[in-house]
């Protein structure tokens, strides 16, 4: 209430105070004109007059401010969006540049672990026997690596193709089917040269690891290698489907 009245005071003083002294200078080179009704005539008119002049002030003026103050809004709401914009841009550069590099770490690792595999095969091919004790083992079996990594790969890459960026990725998953098929390569081979120097490997916890692995070679070969250019190129002379196909036949016969 009080506010009210104060914007009213602030609004009117100045048309009462020229009504009055209107009214009074009015009266006063005039004397005749001493009825009450005939100040009245004088000072409301004026007064209203006055009034009409002071709120188109006030009102040109309330107008300038809420232009000024929309001005700044929307100048600070373009800043605002403009530094939203940047920010995307700045984490889907971020999003992306994380996206290659865990992309190529899993790479890495698989190709590690593939190396791994080989240097065993190598150094059973020349002593012709295996710790077998190893083969008991789970975090020590000789195909837990693989398995873990394979693991890690093949679902990065799944993971991969919901964002739907194939075409940027495309190199990567080449590399993802070339990795699985020279990994499930070296181990089949492996298990070839064990199985003919009749070495006992077919532990409960071996067999589980090689089927997780004839598992995740079958997932890369439906859901991967469609996405690769090998889904319609040759691989090494052949279909790499069919490649891919009997290493997943053999490890099967393997865990008989």
């Amino acid at each position: 209430m009080m506010k009210i009245l104060k914007q009213i005071l602030r609004e009117f003083w100045v048309p009462l105070l020229v009504a009055i002294l209107w009214t009074i200078l009015t009266h006063d080179t005039t004397p005749q004109l001493g009825k009450f009704t005939t100040l009245v005539n004088i000072g409301m008119p004026t007064f209203f007059f006055v009034s009409w002049m002071t709120g188109q002030y006030f009102r040109v003026s309330k107008q300038e401010r809420v232009s000024s103050t929309l001005s700044n809004i929307e100048s600070r709401v373009e800043k605002v969006l403009g530094d939203i914009s940047k920010q995307a841009a700045d984490m889907k550069s971020i999003t992306d540049t994380q996206v290659f590099q865990t992309f190529d770490l899993c790479l890495d690792s698989l190709r590690e672990t593939k190396e791994e595999v080989a240097d065993r095969n190598r150094l059973f091919k020349k002593k012709g026997s295996v710790d077998l004790d190893q083969f008991e083992l789970y975090r020590e079996n000789p195909f837990y690596q693989s398995k873990r990594f394979l693991n890690r790969l093949v679902n990065y890459a799944l993971y991969t193709l919901t964002l739907n960026r194939h075409t940027e990725l495309a190199d990567r998953y080449d590399r993802t089917v070339m990795q699985v098929e020279e990994l499930a390569g070296v181990i089949t081979s492996f298990i070839g040269k064990m199985n003919h120097e009749k070495a006992d490997w077919k532990t409960l916890k071996s067999k589980g690891l090689i089927e997780e692995i004839g598992h995740l070679v079958l997932r890369t070969k439906n859901d991967i290698l469609p996405y690769s250019r090998f889904a319609s190129q040759p691989y090494k002379g052949q279909d790499l489907s069919r490649i891919l196909s009997t290493h997943i036949n053999y490890i099967e016969q393997l865990c008989k």
